[in-house]
């Protein structure tokens, strides 16, 4: 007598993934053109910032003002909530918050759509942010050599890969993907 082993939870959960009903092929859709409005605004926004800065411009003045103006320690009650403010931009406890998230969704909705999307959208988001991080190589102030300076082109210098800010990317890609 011959018995089938009996099915894990794990074995389940695949089984109910791979329920995702077939949809037919269909011509590659088109942006719409409020998109492509949206995009392109985005793009001449990013590309004006890195231009302001490299120039330095007055953006970067404001930054210099920021950076002395030291808000930790002009309010220090406020030290804590800064810092958790911080770690919800950060790739690492966002992304296994969101995956969570992801993967119910997933399990419900018997697809891989929406983990496929979050993963391909954080594999972009490192590839183009380290890119323009590492070709401006701009060291953060803390590493800065020249007070009121835009401190690019220090490839090798600790601190170089500040900007443009990778936690600011990864707040709009990863909440955005929500």
């Amino acid at each position: 007598m011959r018995t089938e082993p009996k099915p894990t939870r794990l074995d389940r959960i695949f089984a109910r993934l791979d329920r995702e009903p077939q949809r037919p092929v269909l011509d590659v859709p088109r942006m719409t053109r409020h998109r492509v409005v949206l995009f392109g605004a985005t793009l001449a926004f990013y590309l004006t910032i890195v231009l302001a800065v490299v120039t330095t411009s007055w953006l970067v003045r404001l930054d210099w003002q920021a950076m002395l103006f030291r808000p930790y320690q002009q309010w220090p009650e406020i030290h804590a909530f800064l810092d958790y403010w911080v770690v919800l931009g950060q790739r690492g406890p966002t992304a296994v918050m969101v995956a969570a998230w992801l993967g119910w969704r997933c399990w419900r909705q018997h697809t891989l759509r929406p983990l496929l999307a979050f993963g391909a959208a954080l594999l972009l988001l490192n590839v183009t942010v380290g890119a323009v991080k590492y070709g401006l190589g701009r060291s953060g102030p803390h590493y800065a050599t020249e007070v009121g300076s835009n401190e690019m082109w220090h490839w090798f210098q600790a601190g170089s890969d500040i900007f443009p800010s990778g936690h600011t990317a990864n707040a709009v890609v990863t909440w955005g993907i929500l």
